[in-house]
């Protein structure tokens, strides 16, 4: 997104990522968003994103790049991605869920959409990629 200062706090209209799924059980799913290690493009703001409305915080204010004391920065150079999650209901069928940044420098790597409670496997990739459901 450019210019690499925009804010999109108070904007109506916004760039936005729309995905659709199928699901065959309705309940409560826990959204994971991976994104990449972008930091924050000003020094002390945050990174902030929405998941259909709710806003939802990459990168705090209080990232402190390059400082191996910041458990935040190191996990996440450690990981080579930073994943950040909420809890949405949905019904059953075609869903939506539209991720949209509130500020420049989010890049979006994987969405991973599962029952809220549900342990995934063990795996450092995440889960294969499946096909709408």
């Amino acid at each position: 997104m450019f210019p690499l200062t925009a804010n999109f706090v108070k904007e109506e209209k916004r760039p936005s990522l729309v995905y659709q799924f199928l699901l065959e059980t309705p309940g409560e799913y826990t959204v994971e968003v991976w994104t990449t290690l972008t930091n924050s493009v000003e020094r002390q703001k945050n990174l902030r994103f929405t998941v259909n409305e709710k806003v939802l915080t990459a990168v705090s204010a209080q990232f402190d790049a390059g400082n191996s004391g910041d458990q935040e920065w190191c996990s996440g150079v450690l990981d080579n991605i930073r994943k950040t999650n909420c809890e949405l209901e949905f019904a059953s069928g075609v869903q939506e869920i539209i991720i949209q940044p509130l500020e420049a420098g989010l890049i979006v790597e994987r969405i991973l959409i599962y029952k809220r409670g549900h342990k995934l496997p063990e795996s450092y990739l995440g889960p294969k990629e499946s096909f709408c459901t």
